[in-house]
């Protein structure tokens, strides 16, 4: 009963993960200085149509690396929210598409490179996801092996 309720809380913490990080996606741009943004482009519905096709883009680029980072941490127990924030980073730098600069198996962006304010972006966006992670599953990992 633990494992599921676990794994149920691992299932809602990527969910608000991915949630988060794309918010964070949408609205950091917003505050660049060089972004005209007197005259929206979409209207509500058709923004609220984007928004849920990129964040069904983004759980599914995403998806890999963070059921790998999500085994490690449920294998050695790891609750701790700095160690999950740097894993955020970590997946968020991934899919940037600079690390096929280090090796191609690591080109999870499967795209041209960002430049560097939508990288940092990216980085950003994968930490605050990780606090959402960690808020909801990962402050749980490993417990359901406990007697």
């Amino acid at each position: 009963m633990k494992i599921l309720k676990q794994a149920l809380r691992i299932i809602a913490g990527y969910i608000a993960a991915t949630f988060v990080a794309l918010l964070v996606g949408l609205l950091a741009p917003l505050l660049l200085p060089s972004q005209n943004v007197s005259e929206p482009i979409f209207s509500w519905p058709d923004s609220i149509v984007l928004a849920g096709l990129y964040w069904l883009i983004l759980a599914a680029f995403a998806i890999t690396p963070v059921l790998i980072a999500v085994v490690f941490a449920e294998a050695i127990k790891l609750r701790s929210l700095i160690a999950h924030i740097l894993i955020g980073g970590i997946v968020g730098f991934l899919l940037t598409g600079h690390a096929a600069r280090i090796s191609q198996w690591l080109n999870l962006s499967d795209g041209p490179v960002q430049d560097i304010p939508a990288s940092i972006i990216m980085v950003v966006a994968g930490m605050l996801g990780a606090v959402a992670y960690w808020q909801i599953a990962g402050k749980h990992a490993g417990r359901w092996r406990e007697a």
